[in-house]
């Protein structure tokens, strides 16, 4: 990284080009990198036919909770 001066006084600064906006973040500190590799795993629950999905997920949301 190198700095741009006036007069002594660093007005800007060149750095490397940030190759994807998800980069740009990480180097910003905005997000962090992942903890795992991989997609993330697809919850798994059982559900009998004609059973209401939002349901489903309002009961499965409280039970990771607690």
């Amino acid at each position: 990284m190198e700095q741009i001066t006036n007069r002594g006084k660093p007005i800007a600064r060149i750095v490397p080009v940030i190759e994807s906006e998800l980069d740009d973040l990480i180097a910003t500190g905005v997000v962090t990198s992942p903890t795992i590799a991989g997609p993330t795993p697809m919850p798994c629950a059982e559900a009998e036919p004609g059973a209401d999905a939002g349901e489903l997920v309002s009961g499965m949301r409280d039970d990771e909770r607690w």
